[in-house]
């Protein structure tokens, strides 16, 4: 999805970028247009600041959307992307697609290679992290707490927690 920012002054006019980025990257950005400091928490990068090269490449993204009332989960390094369907991960097979040589994704396969695997388990971590995380938490350490019932059960129509 393109992302337009106008700057006051005309900073950067005209400028564009061809990596893939992530949304967790919008609010850095934001925040370093208008010269604020973000908070250490955040995890995105500031679009703005010059990345290291080849940073862009070796981040795993990741991108949830629902598609024929089916929630699919996404993620990508490079030329690669990983697309599990349904939850719990371990009931779905996950597919792989080499978007260099296949960018209509027509020819999934199974998982194979580092990429796929780096990819896969982010997908995991990050499954794991808000199921566990979640606001609603009931207790004081959220990751050992239990969640609110009406939020598990919230969690589970969605497909988020078994």
């Amino acid at each position: 999805v393109p992302l337009l920012i106008k700057l006051p002054g005309q900073r950067l006019a005209g400028s564009t970028r061809g990596e893939r980025v992530s949304l967790l990257d919008l609010a850095p950005t934001l925040l370093g247009a208008l010269q604020v400091e973000r908070p250490a928490s955040f995890r995105g990068w500031d679009l703005f600041d010059p990345a290291p090269e080849g940073a862009y490449g070796e981040r795993v993204l990741l991108a949830e959307a629902v598609m024929r009332r089916e929630e699919q989960r996404a993620g990508f390094l490079g030329d690669v992307k990983v697309v599990l369907p349904d939850l719990p991960p371990d009931a779905a097979e996950p597919r792989q697609f080499e978007l260099g040589a296949d960018p209509s994704e027509l020819d999934p396969g199974p998982l194979q290679g580092e990429a796929a695997v780096r990819i896969y388990e982010a997908m995991l971590a990050h499954l794991r992290f808000w199921s566990g995380r979640a606001p609603g938490v009931v207790g004081d350490d959220p990751a050992a707490g239990e969640l609110d019932p009406a939020l598990l059960e919230h969690m589970q129509a969605l497909g988020y927690t078994e």
